[in-house]
């Protein structure tokens, strides 16, 4: 199909202020076969939300609006609903507070087409801050990449999350019907879990293009989960299902758990004892010495320099 019908999901929650720049910049893409499902997950915003979204019911791109009674307590349940109500061939969780370029359905839907068996297809995102403002400007390249999906898991996703952000990516509907829904269980790196499932379904494209805009707030719930330990725990938790489910080498692994440690070594934690149940946690409950860890890490590392190298 040279013209697949692409599914936008619009999860939202209290974005009243930037849900009509993210609805109309999906309205004038370039690409226009694409469906709209807006979903408010019980917004506490006096009715600001529905308001802006209720000026598109009607509009023939919109198939779904729905307010949840109460909150789901989880973005990645969201995108879930998402994914059930779509009929398209690819879908795109369009994040209520982000935006993107006219091109961006178009780039990556032609990506998808011209690489084999594509289950996601990602661009950098560009930040901005809550007024839109350009910050931490990101490097484009004009060379896409087509990276195999279990080596995409490997590296870096065993030790990352490539996929910054949802708004950047479209992927492949049928394999998110055939993948562990795992993901929903967490509530801070889910969507790492969710790229690294679909990514072993398939392959991945990376569009080194600046085709989406990523809002940081001020009062960014992320970096609070990271300081809580949430975080950790749930990238423990991915690791670990990588390693049970045989995606990874034993080296892999001891490189993964370099790179965290090393991260856990340095970053600032609510408390010392976070970081303790951390440390503990990625050396193998404590039974490894974290100095060995690196110790391989760095040789294994070095080992594949040399390799690519050559």
């Amino acid at each position: 199909m040279n013209n697949p019908l692409v599914s936008v999901i619009i999860p939202n929650y209290c974005h009243a202020q930037y849900l009509t720049q993210r609805i109309e910049s999906v309205l004038n893409q370039t690409y226009q076969n694409f469906e709209i499902i807006i979903l408010d997950d019980c917004s506490p915003d006096n009715g600001a939300s529905r308001a802006v979204i209720e000026k598109y019911r009607g509009n023939s791109h919109v198939s779904h609006i729905i307010y949840n009674e109460t909150n789901s307590g989880s973005t990645f349940k969201q995108w879930n609903k998402g994914v059930n109500l779509s009929k398209g061939e690819y879908c795109w969780i369009a994040e209520s507070d982000d935006f993107c370029e006219p091109s961006f359905l178009e780039t990556l839907v032609s990506h998808v087409l011209t690489y084999p068996n594509v289950s996601i297809a990602y661009c950098i995102p560009q930040f901005v801050d809550k007024n839109g403002t350009l910050i931490r400007p990101v490097q484009e390249s004009e060379v896409p990449e087509f990276i195999k999906g279990d080596d995409f898991v490997r590296t870096p996703m065993s030790y990352t999350n490539a996929v910054w952000n949802a708004s950047a990516a479209i992927f492949k509907k049928e394999y998110v019907l055939e993948i562990d829904k795992c993901y929903m269980d967490y509530v801070a790196a889910g969507d790492r879990m969710f790229w690294s499932l679909l990514a072993k379904k398939g392959n991945v494209v990376y569009v080194p293009k600046r085709l989406s805009w990523f809002r940081q707030h001020g009062n960014e719930v992320s970096p609070a989960k990271k300081r809580q330990g949430i975080t950790g725990h749930e990238d423990y938790r991915i690791l670990s299902y990588m390693e049970q489910h045989g995606w990874l080498s034993w080296l892999e692994s001891i490189r993964a758990r370099h790179i965290y440690l090393l991260d856990v070594e340095t970053f600032q934690y609510d408390n010392s004892s976070i970081r303790q149940e951390l440390l503990d946690q990625w050396s193998f409950g404590g039974r490894f010495p974290i100095g060995l860890i690196h110790f391989i890490a760095k040789c294994y590392m070095a080992y594949l320099r040399r390799v690519t190298s050559r």
